[in-house]
């Protein structure tokens, strides 16, 4: 523990001071220790340098398994990869200059994966999680001056009001009893004019959710060495196959619905993410982008951004109520769309486009296979993007969730502009709902 965070923190259960006893350490970072609550009286130890707010790790046991198991497996020091940083960027919307010299609370910060983005992006970082996976964001991250790791619940928070200048939480909450609940304690933590942005589960496909919520059921009560051996056993019989074109269409599509397995490259990574779909006790999948806006309403969160990757919102505490809930949006009715992508993806983008009613609106078709250039999809021809004359289309959708960010960066290195020449599907599917609650908030 770094001796300055003692001016954020208080006692969860009061709010008052803490007092610090060093037991071990220097002046400026604590390994061992207690903060004492003067107040009330509760007592908080400071073990191997993280303060442990809570006494255990109560329903997020796997959690503590997995990212003590995986520790470097997703850390882009660790794997040469910049993976982690890209994750960051299309989810929370933040550049190295939004976070540099401010005060950073990562929610449910695992191992450290972004935590350490925070940190190497020049912010004063802290990271809290409830599980035992605090032990290893502080072997990875606790040697950085810029960076503390706390033990903590996110319902009894240990934070004075109005203390930081950004919050984000990617793919947490929904891992929580009450994601709403979890939600709408984070602002008050936040200062006026601060930002906040999370990731929360969105999946619209009823028979995955239910698959998905039936094997988590299945395999709860099993230890977590069982549910690991389950899940690499997974990984083994059906990554390769799923990675299959055929794989993506039906019947056989099917499958991937009812037994997800993870194919990322990574054998480690595959194992990992597996396991982290398995194991939760909780995991609620119908964080709407309209549902997190409306409790953006309740934490006067304003100028509510939808990003790319559904759902990533980013939000403005707005204490004065004098920006609007929503942040402007396209209407793309009337406007010209191609779709960049000409496989599965772009077959799944076509339908949310006629689900819309915009699918009669697409002018074109184009991707980067080579081998896909004049061929005919979905009644168009394909064609290479710098074919395309920029004078014959509007809007690009890109239809592929994997692929966006290094087409994104290919549009804008072509001088377009992301969410107002260029858009994902996911960003697309979500204008509906959004343009609804700005209209009502007008």
């Amino acid at each position: 523990m770094k001796s300055d965070l003692l001016q954020w923190i208080c006692c969860p259960a009061c709010k008052g001071d803490l007092a610090l006893t060093v037991a071990a350490g220097d002046a400026t970072t604590v390994a061992e220790g207690t903060l004492t609550c003067a107040p009330c009286g509760h007592t908080y130890p400071i073990v191997r340098g993280v303060p442990r707010f809570v006494a255990h790790d109560g329903y997020v046991k796997t959690f503590s398994y997995e990212w003590n198991k995986w520790s470097r497996v997703q850390f882009d020091p660790a794997n040469g990869r910049t993976e982690s940083e890209e994750t960051f960027t299309e989810k929370t919307g933040f550049t190295p200059a939004d976070l540099e010299g401010r005060l950073v609370l990562d929610v449910g910060c695992g191992a450290g994966r972004f935590l350490e983005i925070a940190s190497r992006w020049g912010a004063r970082a802290i990271g809290i999680d409830f599980s035992f996976a605090v032990e290893a964001s502080q072997t990875n991250l606790g040697q950085r001056p810029n960076v503390d790791v706390i033990q903590a619940d996110v319902f009894h928070l240990p934070f004075r009001d109005e203390v930081f200048d950004i919050i984000f939480s990617i793919g947490v909450l929904h891992h929580t009893r009450d994601t709403r609940e979890a939600f709408l304690r984070l602002p008050r933590h936040l200062k006026n004019g601060g930002q906040i942005a999370v990731w929360l589960y969105y999946y619209t496909d009823q028979l995955y959710n239910r698959a998905s919520d039936f094997w988590r059921r299945v395999v709860r009560g099993w230890p977590n060495g069982a549910i690991y051996a389950f899940c690499w056993t997974l990984c083994l019989l059906f990554s390769r196959l799923y990675s299959q074109p055929f794989m993506s269409r039906r019947p056989w599509g099917h499958l991937r619905r009812v037994l997800p397995v993870n194919t990322h490259p990574d054998w480690h990574w595959r194992v990992l993410d597996t396991f982290d779909w398995y194991s939760p006790m909780y995991q609620d999948k119908d964080c709407s982008p309209e549902r997190v806006a409306s409790w953006c309403r309740e934490g006067q969160l304003h100028d509510v951004e939808i990003l790319s990757f559904p759902t990533s919102i980013r939000a403005v505490k707005d204490v004065e109520n004098t920006r609007p809930l929503i942040k402007a949006l396209p209407d793309l009715h009337n406007r010209r769309l191609v779709v960049f992508g000409a496989g599965a993806a772009g077959v799944l983008a076509f339908e949310e486009l006629r689900k819309m009613g915009l699918a009669h609106q697409v002018v074109g078709v184009c991707d980067n296979d080579p081998a896909k250039a004049g061929k005919a999809f979905e009644g168009h021809t394909v064609t290479p993007f710098a074919a395309l004359a920029r004078d014959s289309y509007d809007h690009i959708v890109i239809a592929s969730q994997y692929g966006l960010p290094a087409i994104s960066a290919q549009l804008r290195d072509s001088g377009l502009v992301d969410k107002q020449d260029f858009f994902s599907i996911g960003f697309v599917e979500n204008l509906g709902p959004l343009l609804r609650l700005a209209r009502q908030d007008a």
